[in-house]
């Protein structure tokens, strides 16, 4: 059912697409390229114009019984994917958020992640962590927790006190311009927006699915640990 309606999204936007693209009428076909042509004057029309589907937001399913998430707390929406630095590394390669998140080593099906303004969260993270731990945290590891900070850490050379006890802890990148020392590696950032993240997750702990899906975002250990009793009880139903 959560499949059949993103089919049929793109579904859509195929016919959508196809009849733009081959329009026979000579006039429709006029108004198209002056339409088309207009556009590139201006870069904020433009840049609309290349967003494509994007400019609609992330993909969100429409929530029906049965379905692995809750929609009161921001599930069925993709969780989006940005570039991170390991905490405390001037120089290092970036590498994508979902690669950290979902990493080999990790075998828990479902994925915990922390998003913090700043490290000074760091420490009422934790502790909410270890109450989740505490609870029970079913399908949950805590252990496995990605904490990913947005305040432009990946410049400090030593790590911040309060995050010497994490170990999958990363920074968000959200710079644009072609700077080596951020972007070694990688080709120029262009049309980058490491602020998506932050700006469409309203929440402190998002349960991801293997999907990439979300399942819930938390905004307190009550919510979390809510969360974490209502995926144990979903998963005992499959």
């Amino acid at each position: 059912m959560e499949r059949k309606q993103q089919l049929e999204k793109s579904l859509a936007a195929t016919v959508e697409n196809g009849n733009f693209c081959n329009e026979r009428s000579p006039i429709k076909i006029f108004f198209r390229n002056c339409y088309l042509w207009t556009c590139q004057l201006f870069p904020s029309w433009k840049h609309w114009l290349e967003l494509g589907q994007r400019r609609e937001g992330l993909t969100a399913y429409e929530w029906a019984p049965g379905m692995p998430f809750i929609p009161a707390n921001g599930g069925g929406k993709v969780f989006p994917q940005v570039f991170c630095k390991p905490y405390g590394a001037r120089v290092a390669t970036p590498v994508f958020t979902d690669d950290v998140i979902f990493s080999e080593e990790k075998t828990g099906l479902f994925q915990l992640v922390v998003l913090l303004a700043n490290t000074a969260q760091m420490n009422g993270a934790v502790e909410d962590l270890a109450a989740l731990e505490e609870k029970g945290q079913s399908e949950l590891k805590v252990d496995e927790a990605t904490f990913l900070i947005d305040d432009g850490s990946h410049l400090v050379d030593n790590r911040d006190k309060q995050a010497s006890t994490v170990e999958n802890i990363h920074t968000i990148i959200r710079s644009k311009k072609s700077d080596s020392s951020v972007w070694k590696g990688l080709p120029d950032p262009i049309g980058y927006d490491g602020s998506r993240m932050r700006r469409e997750v309203k929440g402190k702990y998002v349960i991801v699915r293997p999907d990439r899906f979300i399942y819930a975002v938390c905004r307190s250990r009550g919510e979390l640990i809510n969360a974490s009793n209502a995926l144990a009880a979903e998963m005992l139903r499959v």
